[in-house]
């Protein structure tokens, strides 16, 4: 199929998920509007065909191949950032599970349709208990600067073996310094209104690094974390290649966790560093800074949040639910 070709069609599929989107008198989105999904290809560096918003202003989350991920999060916006009443928020429930089995435009159109229709009236809707939806939104950034290790290493496993609370109430980090390979020095900081901030903290490092890492759908400049192949040459010419592993020289992040009627009543923020950086990052930094909250990094890194929600749920309250976190990525510095 034509390039053009396949581009018209895009746009037709695009066209009848918007279509599906009739809007009624009944509707009630709170502050935002127009709630539905787009089916698309080749959008915010995924590859292939997805789904997203189509309203990424009010809902700004990057395309993904799993519909669940963009439903999850619209429902959780519409009920935490929306201010949308109650009502909406199950109706959203309830055209995310229509959709769930569905696969292509399909299941985008479902969705569109279901959430457009009327939303109940408080005497025909069934009463519900709505359990609180807690949304975690992080700011991650990293260094332009790098560091290459020779080998396959894992990033995760030194998170999980040094990125650690002193215990206290707030928290802070074990600032103690660790040698890596490479005569180099990895160091932590973090604080935490609440203790319980740090384990979501170092589960949203870990899903930075399984979304990118060996990520092959991802172009390589834009991934921050990377295993990959390095050619070179022997003394005769001969070419062979050696596994490298690339790290961000030091990352920052910034993590608020709303809770329902009491506002951001946790908040943390977490920095590494790794001595003698060799190279740098100028091409993800420069796609950063144009792409924002709307990168298919942020949405795999908030779908990687999303799979261990059930246990981080359980660390803010009992009954509470975590809804789909909100990911925004940058660069601490451009390249001049």
């Amino acid at each position: 199929m034509s390039k053009i070709a396949t581009l018209s069609t895009l746009a037709l599929l695009v066209q009848s998920s918007i279509a599906g989107l009739i809007v009624r008198a009944g509707q009630d989105f709170g502050k935002c509007t127009d709630p539905s999904i787009a089916y698309v290809e080749n959008q915010d560096g995924m590859a292939g065909f997805g789904y997203k918003p189509i309203n990424t202003k009010d809902f700004p989350h990057g395309a993904s191949p799993d519909i669940v991920a963009i439903t999850d999060y619209i429902c959780s916006n519409l009920q935490n950032i929306c201010l949308a009443p109650a009502t909406s928020y199950e109706l959203c429930v309830a055209a995310a599970a229509k959709a769930k089995p569905l696969k292509g435009n399909e299941a985008a159109e479902t969705f569109n349709a279901a959430i457009a229709a009327s939303t109940p009236s408080p005497s025909s809707a069934a009463p519900s208990a709505t359990p609180s939806l807690v949304v975690p939104k992080f700011s991650i950034h990293f260094s332009k600067e790098t560091v290459r290790f020779p080998g396959t290493i894992d990033p995760r496993w030194w998170f999980d073996q040094y990125f650690l609370d002193d215990g206290g109430d707030p928290a802070r980090c074990v600032t103690a310094s660790h040698k890596m390979p490479e005569d180099r020095l990895l160091t932590f900081s973090c604080n935490g209104a609440d203790r319980r901030i740090i384990p979501f903290m170092k589960t949203a490092l870990n899903a930075v690094v399984t979304a990118m890492i060996d990520n092959t759908t991802m172009p390589d400049d834009e991934r921050a974390f990377k295993h990959w192949e390095n050619e070179l040459a022997d003394y005769e010419g001969d070419l062979f290649t050696v596994p490298v592993t690339t790290f961000p020289a030091s990352v920052e992040m910034d993590v608020a966790i709303d809770i329902p009627g009491v506002g951001s009543a946790w908040s943390g923020s977490m920095k590494y560093t790794i001595t003698n950086a060799d190279s740098t990052a100028c091409k993800l930094c420069s796609y950063l800074s144009t792409a924002g909250t709307t990168t298919s990094a942020g949405a795999k890194i908030a779908e990687v949040i999303s799979e261990t929600k059930q246990v981080l749920a359980k660390l803010v309250a009992p009954g509470a639910a975590l809804g789909m976190a909100i990911v925004t990525l940058g660069c601490l510095t451009n390249c001049s």
